[in-house]
């Protein structure tokens, strides 16, 4: 399994992407957001949350969100990021 990980920063800070790239990052205050080529940030998912799972697994945005008993049972994919929060 690999992970991501990003540490919270000031993102006016970071270089500006390439033209036709994003760079994610999480700011000072905890939001996901992106820097496009032009260095406007913007919250990414528009500060709303995947609501949690109370019952079997369901999509969300394209994104599974699954219970624990679910997520344990997996066989891991090399070509699926997991994100554990």
């Amino acid at each position: 399994m690999k992970r991501i990980v990003f540490k919270q920063e000031d993102l006016s800070n970071l270089p500006l992407p390439e033209s036709g790239y994003l760079t994610m990052g999480v700011s000072e205050n905890g939001e996901v957001s992106k820097i496009d080529e032009n260095g406007v940030i913007s919250s990414i998912g528009g500060g709303d949350f995947i609501p949690k799972s109370t019952g079997t697994t369901y999509n969300a945005n394209n994104v599974s969100v699954l219970t624990q008993a679910e997520y344990d049972a997996l066989t891991p994919d090399s070509e699926t990021i997991y994100f554990i929060v």
